[in-house]
């Protein structure tokens, strides 16, 4: 019996032993336990691979809303009126078109100037790209129906289109003329003038329309493209432009210009 009890004893304290030599080392335990944030790391830059993949597709999802949004919004045009769609581009390889004015006008009036006197409010958008006085100035003329302005330059092979919506009453009397400045002179403006907006028949026209070019008369020539100390307006100066250049005394009246002998500015009116 006692033999047998020591048996027993010896066989708990055998198996006591082994389990504790299969127990991990702290060592073991600490390397297992790095592996295994190892593979959790992984897995976290799977999760925000894609969350950035879903991310990107809820942009472009979102893009696509507002798109349509914004081409749901626009209204048709008011009974009455003809809508017009006016492309204007800048077709030079080297001058830069300033902002400007457009405007749609009664056949009694016409803003091409040549051969008179530019009046005062066109001298700042013609020597430095500023067009707001010569839009208070069309504003006022009672034959003056409707103004647009372009309001960013546009550099070469850039345009802008804009809309129009125009009565249909009495149409043929309706024309459209603009005005932008070429930036890389001093006095120069490009004018589409006096474009005709409907046929004989009454019927909306289209048209593809070469502005001229013109010089305004009030400040001496430099090279083309001379720049700020050329007498040239540069945005980065400001406020500096307004003086910048020599005046023509007495002023001259409007005349083709001499230097600007390419087109510039491209006038494309398209009914819809």
């Amino acid at each position: 019996m006692r033999t047998l009890l020591f048996s027993l004893a010896f066989l708990l304290l055998l198996g006591c032993v082994q389990e504790a030599a299969e127990e991990p080392t702290m060592e073991e335990r600490l390397e297992a336990l790095e592996e295994r944030v190892g593979e959790v790391e992984e897995r976290v830059e799977v999760v925000e691979e894609c969350v950035e993949e879903l991310e990107e597709d809820v942009e472009e999802l979102e893009a696509e809303i507002n798109e349509s949004r914004e081409e749901e919004v626009v209204a048709p045009p008011p009974k009455g009126t003809v809508r017009f769609l006016v492309t204007v581009e800048n077709i030079h390889g080297t001058q830069t078109l300033s902002p400007g004015v457009f405007m749609v006008h009664r056949p009694l009036v016409s803003f091409n100037f040549i051969g008179r006197m530019a009046p005062a409010e066109l001298e700042p958008l013609a020597e430095y790209g500023n067009y707001l006085p010569f839009k208070e100035y069309v504003e006022e003329n009672a034959d003056v129906v409707a103004v647009y302005t372009i309001d960013e330059p546009l550099a070469p092979g850039e345009k802008k289109t804009f809309t129009m919506d125009i009565s249909t009453y009495r149409p043929r009397e309706n024309y459209l003329s603009g005005i932008m400045m070429a930036t890389g002179s001093n006095d120069g403006f490009a004018l589409a003038s006096n474009i005709a907006l409907f046929d004989p028949g009454n019927g909306p026209k289209g048209s593809t329309t070469n502005a001229l070019n013109y010089d305004a008369g009030t400040e001496e020539n430099s090279p083309l493209l001379s720049g700020f100390e050329g007498g040239q307006p540069d945005p980065a100066m400001g406020e500096e432009n307004i003086a910048n250049g020599v005046a023509t005394t007495p002023p001259r009246p409007v005349t083709f210009h001499t230097q600007l002998t390419g087109t510039i500015m491209k006038v494309t009116v398209t009914p819809e």
